[in-house]
């Protein structure tokens, strides 16, 4: 992955955190060497019944065919495949496997993910020039075949998106928001998570989220929903706090100021 993370990445880490089944340990950036390489994700499958109760969220038809060590690289709508991607992404599982420790014993316990916001020519060009090609298994989801020494999966989000009928796995490949339960889960990430909204701040795309966010309806309808009255109107002039009241609490408030002055 490059040194810059976008928003996407951030956000789509989230998205498996919180989404992935709980039979997988995610790792994100994982250090192939002291120098700043770092796989996007590193994706280890546990070994107790017990740890895999939470079913999968999102991408359900992928957890179930991954290795027991599986390296993920994450290709978002606003950075897309682009050549010698699919040839850095095996690079970074054979560096894996020399850095490992201890060494690992089995090297078919080791598979790779390229999840793609959808199937391009650049993909099919570089699949081409190394001799492989595309499998399909269930809509979106494809076996890399030919000369690869790694059992490889390749996922077209879109196509999974519209497939899983899933709005917010849609956003990561097509750059929308055309669905309320995925308008809140970023509002959540990116407004109300206080703790975990300073760690996104740092991406370039940030602001233009935020913005969009703040310019629909759904946003502000959720607003109402999650913050007290007392944060909606802190910082209001006393005109504002009264259009913020409801018919109710002014008939409630004039009643006050009666009684007040009586």
């Amino acid at each position: 992955m490059s040194a810059e993370r976008t928003l996407w990445h951030l956000l789509f880490r989230r998205l498996l955190l919180e989404r992935a089944p709980s039979g997988f340990v995610i790792q994100d950036e994982f250090p192939l060497s002291k120098e700043p390489q770092r796989i996007d994700f590193l994706v280890l499958r546990k070994t107790s019944e017990d740890e895999q109760s939470r079913p999968a969220r999102v991408m359900s038809s992928l957890w179930s065919r991954l290795q027991d060590i599986t390296v993920m690289e994450f290709k978002s709508c606003r950075r897309p495949f682009r050549r010698t991607d699919n040839m850095r992404l095996l690079g970074y599982a054979a560096q894996y496997i020399a850095s490992a420790k201890p060494p690992l014993p089995d090297y078919r316990r080791l598979g790779t993910v390229l999840l793609v916001p959808e199937r391009t020519d650049a993909l099919y060009g570089e699949l081409g020039e190394m001799r492989q090609h595309l499998q399909p298994l269930e809509p979106g989801y494809f076996k890399v075949l030919g000369e690869t020494q790694f059992k490889g999966l390749v996922v077209d989000l879109s196509e999974v998106a519209r497939a899983e009928r899933d709005a917010l796995l849609k956003f990561f490949a097509e750059d929308t928001m055309d669905n309320e339960d995925a308008e809140r889960w970023l509002f959540e990430q990116a407004v109300l998570d206080g703790e975990g909204r300073m760690a996104l701040e740092k991406a370039p795309d940030f602001k233009e989220l935020v913005e969009r966010l703040m310019a629909s309806d759904r946003a502000r309808q959720i607003v109402k929903e999650t913050m007290t009255k007392e944060e909606r109107l802190e910082g209001l002039s006393t005109k504002d706090r009264l259009e913020g009241l409801s018919e109710e609490e002014l008939k409630h408030l004039a009643q006050l100021l009666k009684d007040k002055l009586h």
